[in-house]
């Protein structure tokens, strides 16, 4: 990875994957698609990208457990890149 990788990156990252994710699978539910994410050629490829989709689904299983609140999940990479 990049020593210059910018949060504009791996947001552009994020959804170039997602978007192949999406098109492939139309249908499934976020969760579904976070996982399939995280098994994706890019993720495996790069580090920092695993740990933001592993840092996500911590957060989304919060918040379905009323534990993290929307803004937190709105302000994350991967709602940028969605």
């Amino acid at each position: 990875m990049p020593t210059n990788y910018t949060q504009q990156s791996l947001v552009d990252d994020l959804r170039k994957a997602l978007t192949n994710i999406i098109s492939e699978t139309n249908g499934v539910n976020l969760n579904d698609t976070i996982e399939l994410l995280e098994y994706a050629p890019l993720t495996a490829e790069n580090h920092l990208i695993k740990k933001t989709i592993a840092e996500f689904r911590r957060l989304l299983d919060g918040f379905h457990q009323n534990e993290v609140d929307i803004y937190t999940l709105l302000g994350h990479p991967i709602s940028a890149a969605i």
